[in-house]
């Protein structure tokens, strides 16, 4: 069975493990699951989530469906802003506990129940508790089947072999989400953010 991973990434831009959540489809494919049916992308959501895409964009900056959007699709966050995440997690639970819905692929109704959000819970409390000092970055990768998270900290070499890699290499291209005190300001590359104070 697939797997999820939070890793922290410490100041010198190497990733670190801080947790593995068992059954990968319990945060995000649910997050992309319920986003499409409130949106009627149409259709099962791992075929159109380009087009949910869309509609995302358009959400304003503090939405919090927005938040949990850019989380899901592996961007880096600042560990000192993280409350924005944690308090997108909870008005998510909250919008859609009980939440219910059937379309033209399903013979009945499908709940939402409070159980189901056990593990947004869960992740909510691991980035809460990331230490600020050590980590000043983290990353939530959705799944064991996907390298992409992995690449940022890795790679190979002219000879094949693995080798370790940062977010200051020069081909790393790590996409951050930007926060200010009214959502997201802004996207860019962690390359691009390397003469800013705050890096």
């Amino acid at each position: 069975m697939s797997y999820s991973t939070l890793y922290g990434i410490d100041e010198n831009g190497k990733g670190h493990v801080l947790k593995e959540y068992k059954n990968s489809w319990l945060f995000s494919p649910t997050v992309w699951e319920l986003l499409n049916e409130k949106f009627n992308s149409g259709g099962f959501f791992m075929h159109g989530l380009e087009k949910l895409e869309e509609k995302i964009d358009d959400l304003a900056s503090d939405d919090f469906e927005r938040h949990i959007w850019e989380m899901t699709m592996q961007r880096c966050f600042f560990t000192q802003g993280k409350q924005f995440i944690l308090n997108s997690i909870e008005m998510f639970i909250n919008r859609y506990t009980n939440f219910s819905y059937k379309n033209s692929y399903m013979t009945k109704a499908k709940t939402f129940d409070s159980e189901c959000f056990d593990r947004f819970r869960e992740i909510a409390k691991d980035i809460e508790g990331i230490d600020v000092d050590k980590y000043p970055y983290f990353i939530f990768k959705n799944t064991s089947l996907d390298d992409q998270v992995e690449n940022l900290f890795s790679g190979r070499n002219e000879q094949g072999e693995r080798i370790a890699k940062t977010l200051y290499d020069d081909n790393n291209d790590c996409w951050f989400v930007l926060f200010d005190e009214n959502g997201i300001s802004d996207y860019s590359l962690f390359k691009d953010l390397e003469d800013d104070d705050d890096v």
